[in-house]
């Protein structure tokens, strides 16, 4: 028996290292003859530089930067054989302040441009994962480490930080991008398909979360819609018309208008770099999970991109039989049945959904040792339905 084990973390409690160990040394007692093959994955925001350095190799490189309100902090990306692994969390997450420091107005993605600047000495291209960020700045804070330069209706370089200088752009100076970008491909890990602005836009949706106060978004979102129509005066590319320039409070937009990124599924630039489909081969079960599936799921998050790929790989006829794809969450939410139409055959939780989060996170553990072996019944083909 074959099992390949490719979660997500279970965020708060469990790494998706973590959560392979405990499924595997559960599996490795309970299933006969049984094979395990574990990769961790993320999205793009924390951890991933972890996940994709355990899975293909790599080291970690230290320098500072500045975090999102500034100070200097040590941070760090990771170097692969192919590429430099640039984690935005590090630098410009909301990891890097407390709740009481939250400041949309002037929170900014400098730190992540100089993140990158650094790794730009390595001579490799670029995965940047853009995931839990605390801005809101549309990625000038990022552009400006990176040589571009903002100027305002009088002409006057723009020095400050953060959302409040969006509605001051006027012009943007291109001229100065550091000249090791044009050798350099940069691919961005980005699992939401948000446009930079409007109802579903960067701050409409993702700017609460950072702290945007309800008599701040109107010139929020204003600043935010003149400097979409700057860049599409500057670059000709209307950004609101791309799948994620709204990603990581408009970084995206920036990445892919100014530095010609391209933007691709967390998940997908991962199974890509460990070269998921020669792991899948032989393989009857892959178990895959996060820790808590729901309606929002189907937007690209792990669980669904994993049954997705195995789909493409079955469907090319790469693989001699369809392996089962069986998903592991601490709870499901409302519209997670969507996920079954998208290739997951089934799925466990480790806690029923009226859980209190902090019982949840205090026995993640021992939750998920119980539903390992729930998962062992099912891969010996037996019924699970009945145990407690």
């Amino acid at each position: 028996m074959k099992i390949l084990i490719v979660p997500d973390s279970f965020k708060g409690s469990l790494s998706a290292s973590e959560v392979i160990d405990i499924l595997s040394e559960v599996l490795i007692r309970k299933v006969k003859d049984c094979e395990i093959i574990g990769i961790p994955v993320a999205d793009g925001g924390e951890g991933t530089i972890d996940a994709i350095l355990e899975s293909i190799g790599g080291e970690k490189i230290d320098c500072e930067v500045s975090d999102p309100l500034g100070r200097k902090i040590t941070a760090y990306y990771g170097v692969t054989k192919d590429s430099v692994i640039i984690e935005m969390a590090q630098a410009s997450g909301l990891m890097r302040l407390n709740k009481n420091e939250y400041n949309i107005t002037t929170a900014s993605t400098y730190g992540t441009g100089e993140l990158v600047k650094h790794a730009l000495n390595k001579d490799l291209n670029a995965v940047i994962g853009i995931g839990g960020s605390a801005t809101n700045d549309g990625g000038t804070g990022f552009a400006k480490a990176l040589g571009v330069r903002f100027y305002d209706k009088d002409n006057l370089i723009i020095d400050e930080e953060g959302a409040q200088i969006l509605g001051r752009i006027a012009h943007i100076d291109l001229s100065r991008i550091d000249a090791r970008l044009a050798t350099r491909n940069l691919v961005v890990m980005c699992d939401v398909s948000n446009p930079m602005t409007g109802e579903f836009g960067a701050t409409a949706v993702y700017g609460p979360q950072k702290g945007l106060l309800n008599d701040q978004f109107d010139s929020v979102e204003q600043g935010m819609e003149n400097y979409r129509n700057v860049l599409l005066k500057t670059t000709g590319v209307d950004v609101n018309m791309i799948q994620g320039s709204g990603a990581a409070g408009g970084l995206g937009a920036t990445l892919v208008a100014i530095f010609g990124a391209k933007l691709k599924s967390g998940v997908d630039t991962i199974l890509d770099l460990v070269s998921f489909e020669n792991k899948l081969i032989g393989v009857d079960f892959v178990i895959t999970g996060e820790g808590r599936i729901d309606g929002q799921t189907v937007q690209g998050k792990v669980p669904v991109g994993v049954a997705r790929r195995c789909n493409e790989i079955w469907s090319s006829k790469m693989l001699d039989s369809k392996p089962k794809v069986i998903a592991v969450t601490g709870c499901d939410g409302p519209g997670f049945e969507a996920v079954y139409a998208l290739g997951i055959d089934r799925i466990l939780t480790t806690v029923p959904r009226e859980t209190p989060p902090d019982d949840a996170m205090k026995y993640a553990k021992e939750n998920l040792i119980k539903t390992a072996e729930k998962l062992a019944i099912i891969i010996n083909g037996g019924n699970d339905e009945n145990m407690d």
